[in-house]
This record gives C-alpha cells, sequence and structure tokens, in this order.
C-alpha cells in the first residue's frame, strides 16, 4: 500500500518497516479429498480444506514505544467433496459473509475500539 484512499482517516499511516501494513493468504499443503465410503456406505470423518486471509497493521500502543502488530483473519471451512458437489452454494457462502462483513464494518470498526458489541 503506498497511498490512502477515500477510506482511510488522515491520521492512517501508509506501510511502512516500522508500521507495516501485510496481507497474508494460506491454503492447505495439501487438498484432502473424500474417504472411501465405510462397510454401510456412509462417509465417515469427512476431511475439511481451510482457507484463510489475514491482515496485519502496525498499531501505537503507547507513545514513544515500538510498534504492535493487530490483526484480522478470516477462514473458510470447505468439507472435501463440496467443491465439486456445491460449488454454488459454497459462492452463495463466502459471498453472503463477504456482504455481511461490508454491511457491519462501522458497527466492527466501533467494537474493536470500544469493546461493545
Amino acid at each position: 500500500m503506498t497511498s490512502k484512499t477515500g477510506t482511510q482517516p488522515s491520521a492512517v499511516d501508509i506501510h511502512s518497516a516500522a508500521r507495516n501494513f501485510s496481507f497474508l493468504s494460506t491454503k492447505p499443503a495439501n487438498i484432502r479429498g473424500l474417504p472411501p465410503l465405510n462397510a454401510a456406505g456412509q462417509l465417515v470423518n469427512v476431511p475439511v480444506n481451510v482457507y484463510s486471509l489475514s491482515t496485519r497493521k502496525g498499531l501505537l500502543v503507547l507513545a514513544g514505544q515500538p510498534s504492535q502488530h493487530g490483526y484480522v483473519k478470516s477462514q473458510i471451512g470447505i468439507p472435501a467433496g463440496s467443491d465439486l458437489a456445491d460449488p454454488d452454494n459454497i459462492a452463495a457462502m463466502v459471498l453472503s459473509h463477504a456482504m455481511v462483513l461490508a454491511q457491519i464494518t462501522q458497527e466492527i470498526v466501533n467494537t474493536a475500539k470500544t469493546g461493545e458489541i
């Protein structure tokens, strides 16, 4: 991030070595598939593939002290097999979650600032 946008208050600093702004996305090292059916024809212990997105920002905790990292982390757990059997509902789940976060952003910020829900 090299410049400010209209959503950032003037007190927000852009990325620097001392107060960095970083993003990280992860996926499973090995995507797990469905296990074989048991003798009764049932699935037992369906594995879940977990993806995550993290945002970190250096935050001032006290004047004259080094910044500390605050973070936001979202995880998506996708049961093995649903990527093939139900991709539209995966899309609906992720989109709905993102839309709710977008709609209640200010409330989330207020909670993070005050501790009150």
